[in-house]
């Protein structure tokens, strides 16, 4: 005992303490993420974790955006745990990633546990978020099956035209009233729309089964993306309110009733009645069963669920962002007939409108993760194999180098002196590339069947010539416009 107590004795107490500080130090150094790319410092095990929720939960992403660019330059990075997440920005940079050399950039980051959860929510990966061989199977059979059954097909112009009619109706019965509820108009116009594609009918407007249908569509859409940090850290759950709960409930309901469907579907198919998406899908799932495991039940199931959700809100939300510049900026078109996809060529005005409205709005705002399949660089910077890439879409739309006082709404910068479209290439409201939306087309019709039918009908206007109006949105998953409120009267 005396000599174990002269040993303590001896011992230098104040080394000690600064050996076990530098020990310390050393580790959390060697733990700490590390990157060539500039960026807010980053904490070992946690990263930027508080960050990257701030990013996920706030309503003014592009603020967030603006502020990190400020202080780091047009190109940083955020670790969420030990995920490198990298933001790109400007036209060059943006169309790099994502055009010219889109196959280095060209998966999903089904790595990380928001993304992992989605999956497991749906029961597997669908077109969004698959990668490899799975992805391009599942693509290929999306693309070929809006060509074949619904883009560029009269069936379905006729049942957007029918969806455009209610909405007259639904409009004329409030000529001349206030009108607050615009979005829910348009949102059940681009459900019944999707869900005409892919089950096969329509439902009536007033319909409870339509209702509660929009209802799981907010739900899935107002929670946090795959970049949560909740994903990695749940109990944030409770600490940040960065909760799941909301979205993957939606995901549930949604399941439910698209396995309500398909179930149906198989009991009554007829490979000599293909009747919608999901028939042609068994069709597919039949011939490729020997080829690959890839179209099976539950790629059917997520595949559908990724078409639903991003064929619903998107479309509404363009379009309620279209009405709320029309009544800022009235005088665009006059009265006419009911417009068709055959008089897109005769209404390039219309159409530059259009257009510039998505390059103002900026519905979506970033494009969905995506991920370096290899080591390679962007704007000189090191890229590691793995890294997540968020590129910035609102940044190419307001971009200076392409656009004159881009702020300005000015349809005349998307025609030329004949009257032709022009600069369509650095509109990118869908994305580009390999991972380019693969519902853009049904997208494009709809919107300009819409807006442009509705604005050959009505007349819209504020309800009092004193209201102001905000043109700053609120970006949960998509950027929706603050409330306002409008009146329709008939031209």
């Amino acid at each position: 005992m005396d000599i174990a107590y002269s040993y303590l004795e001896g011992i230098d107490l104040t080394a000690t303490f600064t050996f076990l500080i530098l020990f310390l130090a050393t580790v959390l150094w060697m733990t700490c993420p590390k990157s060539d790319i500039p960026g807010p410092r980053a904490w070992p095990i946690f990263g930027n974790i508080l960050l990257v929720s701030q990013f996920n939960s706030t309503p003014k992403k592009a603020k967030f955006v603006e502020e990190m660019t400020r202080q780091y330059g047009p190109m940083f990075r955020m670790f969420l745990g030990p995920y490198q997440i990298v933001f790109v920005q400007g036209h060059k940079h943006v169309l790099d990633v994502l055009q010219k050399r889109g196959r280095e950039f060209i998966d999903r980051p089904n790595f990380i546990p928001g993304v992992k959860l989605a999956e497991k929510v749906k029961g597997g990966s669908g077109i969004v978020s698959a990668n490899g061989d799975d992805w391009k199977v599942m693509r290929r059979f999306s693309l070929q099956a809006m060509r074949d059954f619904g883009v560029g097909k009269s069936s379905l112009e006729e049942n957007i035209l029918e969806e455009i009619q209610n909405v007259i109706d639904d409009l004329e019965k409030m000529k001349g009233s206030e009108i607050t509820n615009l979005k829910e108009m348009m949102i059940k116009a681009s459900c019944n729309i999707i869900h005409s594609l892919i089950f096969g009918y329509r439902y009536k407007h007033d319909n409870e089964s339509l209702k509660k249908l929009i209802k799981t569509m907010d739900n899935i859409f107002s929670g946090p993306g795959s970049l949560s940090a909740s994903g990695l850290f749940p109990v944030l759950n409770l600490i940040m309110k960065d909760n799941l709960k909301v979205r993957i409930e939606g995901f549930s309901t949604l399941k439910k009733y698209i396995e309500k469907h398909i179930t149906e579907h198989r009991e009554s198919f007829d490979p000599e009645n293909i009747r919608d998406f999901i028939d042609m899908y068994l069709v597919a799932e039949k011939e490729e069963s020997e080829r690959t495991s890839v179209l099976n039940p539950a790629a059917l199931l997520t595949s559908i669920i990724d078409l639903f959700a991003a064929g619903t809100d998107t479309t509404a939300t363009t379009l309620d962002w279209s009405f709320l510049w029309m009544i800022q900026y009235p005088d665009v078109i006059g009265p006419g007939r009911m417009v068709r996809l055959s008089d897109r060529r005769h209404l390039s005005y219309t159409e530059a409108t259009l257009m510039e409205i998505q390059r103002l709005s900026n519905t979506v705002i970033f494009t969905l993760p995506h991920v370096a399949v290899c080591d390679t660089t962007i704007n000189g910077f090191k890229i590691p194999k793995n890294t997540i890439i968020i590129p910035s879409l609102i940044s190419v739309h307001f971009d200076e180098t392409i656009w004159r006082d881009p702020k300005e709404f000015n349809p005349g910068r998307f025609l030329n002196q004949s009257n032709d479209i022009i600069n369509k290439e650095y509109l990118i409201p869908f994305s580009l590339g390999p991972r380019i939306c693969p519902g853009e087309s049904l997208a494009r019709s709809e919107l300009f069947l819409i807006f442009s039918n509705l604005l050959h009908r009505f007349e819209f206007s504020k309800v009092d010539p004193d209201d102001i109006l905000s043109f700053e949105g609120i970006t949960g998953i998509t950027t929706t416009p603050s409330p306002y409120r409008l009146k329709a009267d008939l031209r």
